[in-house]
């Protein structure tokens, strides 16, 4: 404040420009209105990864959308795939759609899209032009109609969305380090291993511009018989580096790797979508992280072996049901919201189903139960199977029907 009251005793000193007092007062409100975002930059703290800082959103709120633009009716989400392209100011320059289905949706919100004002993002410490991916769901209940945005990076909540930042950094080109090959190896699951309770590990490795291992750090472990043999079995693994706009540089990147016996939904560690990934690993699960989230292990499916439930009672269920649900730290789904149905369903048969299904508490980071916020799936496969796409889990083997 201390600032600003300087700045109107240099307009005052300075009356010889000012002829009237109303182009005074409008010229201080406009150098005022232009320098307050540097001042509220300056207190800016964002979200970085791989020297990238991301823009944030000024006055992130859910009432974005102007008055004069116009939100559509839609009787089941629809999300698209949005880029923004921000100046140096964080100002949105143009607004590119992934898609050309269904795009008057977006093209009625476009408007309100370049009203968007956000900190701007960095590189290597520098302002720049960013090129931001974010989503857009359009939804509509009991006659409201609502958009939501949801952006790699958002300082309201600090949520962090790793697939658009995934994506953000590819757009911005930057390609980040990626596991491509991990050694197949045996080492016996210890007895204590079962659902609840199963042990993972999490490392920070550090890889020179050839993507060579330079150093391995555990971050936390459940079993240290494990995790030492994990710093054994990396010396073998493969990377490929950080290339930062066509430079290879030293990077660092996270590694979680759980440690599950063969009941676990999926058989192989998962790779990136095309990579030419080799050896797949039964018993265990990697996951390469850019940077580490709150929860570290979410739910796994207990009941539903390769994510088939068997179902004694009739389900009507035609095709698919798409559905939020909260699994509680005893494994149980506590709440659910349908969001997409194929055809109607009896609601009171849905929560009886639900009841039946069981997973492993989400664990944090400290290997506390913590709740869970998901999405499911459900795809009927005969008059008693159902499969059950857990969407925060890799696909199961065959999943495709």
């Amino acid at each position: 404040m201390s600032i600003l009251l300087k700045l109107i005793e240099m307009v005052d000193k300075n009356k010889a420009y000012v002829y009237y007092p109303a182009m005074r007062v409008a010229g201080l409100i406009f150098f005022i209105f232009i320098l307050l975002p540097c001042f509220a930059n300056a207190d800016h703290e964002g979200f970085s990864v791989m020297d990238v800082e991301f823009p944030a959103m000024i006055g992130e709120g859910d009432r974005w959308v102007e008055p004069e633009d116009n939100i559509l009716y839609a009787s089941t989400p629809i999300t698209f795939d949005v880029v923004l392209y921000l100046s140096v100011h964080g100002t949105v320059d143009s607004v590119q759609i992934d898609s050309v289905d269904r795009v008057k949706y977006v093209y009625g919100v476009q408007n309100s899209l370049k009203c968007l004002q956000f900190y701007p993002g960095k590189i290597k410490g520098e302002t720049s032009p960013f090129i931001l991916p974010i989503e857009l769901t359009f939804f509509s209940e009991r006659g409201s109609k609502s958009v939501n945005i949801r952006l790699p990076y958002s300082s309201r909540n600090n949520e962090r969305n790793y697939n658009l930042i995934y994506k953000a950094l590819m757009l911005n080109n930057i390609q980040p380090p990626e596991l491509l090959y991990f050694p197949s190896y045996f080492h016996k699951l210890p007895d204590k291993i079962a659902y609840g309770g199963y042990d993972y590990s999490i490392y920070k490795v550090r890889l020179d511009t050839l993507g060579k291992l330079m150093n391995v750090e555990t971050i936390t472990e459940t079993e240290p018989r494990l995790s030492d043999r994990i710093h054994i079995v990396l010396d073998f693994a493969e990377f490929a580096p950080l290339v930062f706009r066509g430079v290879p540089q030293e990077s660092e990147q996270y590694l979680i790797i759980r440690f599950f016996d063969t009941n676990y939904p999926t058989h192989s560690w998962p790779p990136a979508s095309g990579s030419n990934v080799r050896y797949p690993v039964d018993y265990i699960n990697i996951e390469p992280r850019l940077f580490l989230d709150t929860v570290i292990n979410p739910p796994i499916p207990i009941n539903m072996p390769n994510c088939v439930y068997h179902y004694n009672h009739q389900f009507s269920l035609q095709k698919f049901l798409t559905i939020d649900i909260d699994i509680d730290t005893n494994g149980t789904i506590s709440k659910h919201r349908v969001l997409e149905e194929s055809s109607p369903i009896e609601y009171s048969n849905l929560k009886k189903f639900l009841e039946y299904l069981k997973y492993t508490p989400a664990r944090d980071i400290n290997n506390r139960l913590v709740d869970y916020h998901g999405r499911i799936v459900l795809k009927r496969l005969s008059s008693n199977n159902i499969r059950i796409d857990n969407k925060w889990l890799l696909p199961c083997d065959n999943s495709d029907y």
